[in-house]
């Protein structure tokens, strides 16, 4: 036990043993929370059910959305906290952090981590209804398309069957459309 002790501190010191790459914050944050694999499952298995009440009791207002959606919006973000935090336990926080910041999960990760932060803000300072859905909207896309990062070629799939059905969309808002210039459509007008 001694020996291991002593080697550790000539590793730390760069005098003995082989030398080691750089740790990264990642790495540290990793090793400083060191679970056993019970432990993992256990808090992986109650996140995920504090998941799934919060997803229950964002269903149960889901009847009030148009009135007053701020309190399923709520619960549906903090039922997406705790998801994310049940994979977090599970895989633990340095590859959950490194597979979030791969280069094809890294735009999307981002969307989704802002909007969900932004989606708490507008609600908890009631801010206006419409602001609240559209962020709940971007979140819930975010997601889906960030899930969908993990299974191989699901994003090619869905882009493929979806493609289609938003190019039906933007063409029947063009039609619509009365060529102002003020709307958010970038090619506004008919063409």
């Amino acid at each position: 036990m001694p020996m291991d002790v002593i080697v550790k501190i000539k590793e730390q010191m760069g005098v003995g043993g082989s030398p080691q790459e750089p740790q990264t914050m990642w790495d540290e944050l990793g090793e400083s929370v060191s679970l056993t694999w019970s432990q993992r499952i256990i808090l992986f298995a109650m996140c995920m059910g504090m998941s799934g009440v919060c997803f229950a009791l964002a269903g149960f207002f889901t009847p009030m959305i148009v009135i007053a959606p701020n309190k399923f919006v709520f619960f549906f973000t903090c039922a997406n906290i705790f998801g994310l935090g049940s994979t977090t336990f599970l895989v633990g926080p340095s590859r959950q952090f490194r597979n979030m910041a791969e280069h094809h999960r890294m735009l999307i990760a981002a969307v989704y981590m802002g909007s969900t932060v932004f989606t708490l803000v507008a609600v908890m300072h009631r801010l206006s209804s419409v602001l609240i859905m559209i962020c709940c909207g971007i979140q819930i896309t975010s997601l889906v398309w960030y899930s969908l990062s993990y299974i191989p070629y699901a994003r090619h799939v869905a882009s493929y069957v979806l493609g289609p059905i938003l190019q039906a969309c933007m063409v029947s808002t063009r039609v619509i459309c009365t060529g102002c210039g003020k709307c958010c459509m970038v090619a506004c007008g008919p063409k």
